[in-house]
């Protein structure tokens, strides 16, 4: 595969994965005593964790060459 064939591949899968980050985040943090039982490895931790981690490096500009090359 090719760079503009993968560029373009992950425009068109970008919205998707944002939505899921948006999503997990929207799930909230878990309580701490699920914490205390779970020790962040359940699959719902797991998702909330990630969503974070995602919104984070949107937030640094990580994506920014496919959010701006999407919206062109």
């Amino acid at each position: 595969m090719n760079l503009q064939s993968m560029m373009s591949l992950l425009r068109e899968f970008f919205p998707y994965i944002d939505k899921e980050a948006q999503i997990a985040v929207s799930i909230g943090p878990p309580p701490q005593d699920h914490l205390d039982i779970c020790n962040n490895t359940c699959p719902d931790c797991l998702w909330y964790d990630w969503g974070i981690d995602f919104n984070n490096r949107k937030e640094s500009g990580e994506f920014d060459e496919i959010i701006n090359k999407r919206n062109k």
